[in-house]
């Protein structure tokens, strides 16, 4: 194999951050010239590539422009947005002493408080105040005769929670939001039209305020924005309500697109982007969250003609462009065109470097979270690319570590998403079945399987905990792909079997899609031929086989999880185990699938012809058990040109 020896040496800056607010932690980036070698990451300064990757064919990509290139392509056609739902609003606001916001009339209000302390009337809105023991002053809005707010001071100490039970407040519709007056939050629920400020004193929930006024669509926003990256079920549903106040705000249909493609639920996802396009064709974050989705379900050209004109636009927001030009990058990346992945990542990099650098607060987390993203991503890339393998660990170790490094930056400052050093373990993983190297998985899985199990405990939402559990799930069949690589089934095997509870109790949305039953019936299939081969427990692997069928025998599977040959391999060896278990018709229904696929692969996909050799012999066994001696003398005369390696009866592959 020819390595590029003495290629250009590559620099590439690492991204250091110090605190929030700072801009000189950020180091200064260098161009790498279009084509060369993949950029090493380096904790103190910019280093030289430790990759050497093998001499390539000039790449050509007619859908994705290098990435000088800034035109503009067509705008896409969009499907007709379908109606919200109809279903009628009953929410009714909590009562105080008898009165309702949104009801009660002045006349009313008088009856229960008495005489007002002060009274000012401006522009048909009445401000009134009333003494009402035990609170320090009890304040009224009133607009056009009916009551509006009623706002609650107090002169006692009360404990929070107390104070809501007395309300009869369900604990779980509570939103506690941030504010900006220092030691001072908000709690909201947006269902029972009820606000409250409390502060911290001697380490209990002291409440300071509290405002009765009718149901308000800003409440139900700002809880689901606050709660949509660790609520998921509950943020849905928040925004389900908000929809139905006013079905013309497009920012609770993005909310609920965001949610929703994070659990795995891509058509309602689609569904709810199709109106934020009508509603607010300049929302390019959700647009470019659409070109995402179009990629996960077998729309990639598409979705790489929406990220790149996102990409192109110098009038989209800065990090919006960052995260284009990284989805290009993944998306590239994925079909094997590294130098223009590699140009697209290096630009992305260098687009929200600016971003944080340039940024404070919530824009500028929001940068950080870009670059580990990125930075995860790359090493990806080196782990599937063809650079010089005694070189491939170190650069993806620091890759790695740069992520890792920021993603404890953000967790000091209490603004990292829940999910993300699981992202980040998992990711580390797929790494390492990647580089196809024997790797003891165990650390990495036991911290993983911790912190998730952490999380779910933690978790009262049932959507978020089966997004967890299906991340576990994921990784743990991962795990036993390692594990079974480096020659430790039994390990595989605890890892498989563990894997299939996580992803059973998940019972998640994206097993409706290719992606999800390739892992479902992977995993099963995996345990299976394991305990076969093993072993040599043919009704265990009979049982793990009977899980993953209704999975693996999805019409396109075949193609979608590794490729035609493999996955008649695959049949082959489930046909080989119900045959020993005495299910002869159906062993000898499997191989039969299984070897047309292998035939079809060796003709159409250049799949070596050898592995037609177990296939051939199994099912000539089969129908001379079975008196089909026609059939068995027409696989004869098919097999007798291939140069058989082993003669002696049943093979598995």
């Amino acid at each position: 194999m020819a390595f590029r020896k003495h290629g250009l040496l590559v620099l590439l800056s690492l991204l250091v951050f110090h605190g929030p607010g700072t801009k000189s932690g950020i180091a200064g980036q260098k161009e790498t010239p279009q084509g060369q070698e993949l950029p090493a990451a380096s904790k103190e300064k910019p280093t030289v590539s430790v990759l050497v990757r093998e001499r390539q064919p000039e790449q050509v990509d007619e859908q994705v422009k290098p990435a000088a290139a800034e035109e503009p392509i067509e705008k896409q056609q969009e499907p007709s947005p379908k109606d919200v739902p109809g279903e009628s609003l009953s929410l009714e606001p909590t009562s105080f002493s008898g009165l309702i916001p949104g009801k009660s009339t002045v006349d009313e209000i008088r009856r229960e408080f008495g005489e007002p302390t002060s009274s000012l009337d401006q522009s048909g809105t009445l401000v009134q105040t009333y003494r009402v023991a035990p609170y320090d002053r009890v304040g009224v809005v009133v607009r056009e005769g009916l009551l509006e707010s009623i706002h609650l001071q107090f002169s006692v100490s009360v404990e929070l929670e107390e104070f809501c039970q007395q309300l009869e407040l369900p604990p779980g519709e509570g939103v506690d939001l941030p504010v900006t007056v220092i030691q001072v939050q908000e709690r909201v629920y947006p269902e029972r039209g009820v606000s409250l400020l409390y502060r911290t004193v001697d380490n209990s929930l002291i409440v300071q305020q509290v405002d009765f006024h009718g149901i308000r669509q800003r409440d139900f926003q700002r809880a689901a924005r606050q709660l949509e990256e660790s609520h998921y079920a509950r943020t849905l549903a928040l925004v389900r309500i908000s929809q139905r106040i006013n079905p013309e705000l497009a920012e609770a249909f993005a909310i609920e697109a965001r949610v929703a493609s994070r659990v795995g639920q891509t058509a309602r996802a689609l569904n709810a982007l199709t109106r934020v396009r009508r509603l607010d064709p300049g929302d390019h974050q959700s647009r470019l969250l659409q070109a995402r989705l179009w990629a996960w379900t077998q729309r990639k050209p598409l979705a790489i003609k929406q990220a790149r004109e996102i990409r192109n636009n110098s009038q989209v927001a800065p990090l919006v462009r960052a995260r284009a030009t990284l989805l290009l990058a993944e998306l590239v990346g994925e079909v094997g065109q590294a130098n223009i992945a590699l140009e697209y990542f290096k630009e992305a990099i260098t687009r929200a470097t600016e971003t944080a650098r340039e940024s404070a607060g919530d824009d500028r987390d929001k940068g950080i979270l870009v670059l580990i993203e990125a930075h995860r991503d790359v090493a990806r890339e080196i782990a599937r690319g063809d650079w010089k393998e005694e070189e491939k660990g170190e650069a993806i170790d620091r890759w790695l570590g740069i992520a890792d490094e920021l993603a404890e930056q953000l967790k000091s400052r209490q603004s990292a998403p829940p999910l993300l050093d699981l992202e980040g373990l998992a990711v580390r993983l797929d790494v390492q079945l990647d580089l196809q190297k024997k790797f003891d998985e165990t650390g990495v899985i036991v911290k993983l399987v911790q912190q998730g199990e952490s999380l779910i405990e933690q978790s009262q939402d049932e959507l978020t905990s089966g997004e967890v559990h299906w991340r576990i799930g994921r990784a743990l069949f991962v795990a036993a792909q390692i594990a079974r690589d480096r020659d430790a089934p039994d390990q595989a095997i605890t890892h498989g079997t563990a894997a299939y509870r996580h992803l059973q109790d998940a019972a998640s949305p994206r097993e409706e899609g290719m992606e999800g039953q390739a892992v479902v019936g992977g995993n099963s299939f995996l345990v299976g031929s394991l305990e076969a081969i093993s072993r040599k427990d043919h009704e265990q692997a009979v049982r793990w086989y009977e899980r993953a069928l209704p999975y693996l025998a999805q019409p396109g599977m075949e193609r979608h999880w590794t490729s035609r040959g493999w996955h008649g391999e695959r049949f082959v060896s489930m046909g080989l185990s119900f045959w020993k278990t005495g299910a002869r018709d159906r062993g000898l229904e499997l191989t039969e699938q299984g070897l047309a696929w292998v035939e079809q692969a060796v003709k159409d996909d250049s799949f070596p012809g050898r592995h037609l050799a177990v296939p051939y012999g199994n099912i000539g066994i089969m129908y001379q058990a079975l008196g089909k001696e026609k059939q068995a003398q027409e696989i004869a005369v098919r097999a007798a040109s291939l140069q058989r390696s082993d003669d002696s009866g049943f093979q598995r592959r």
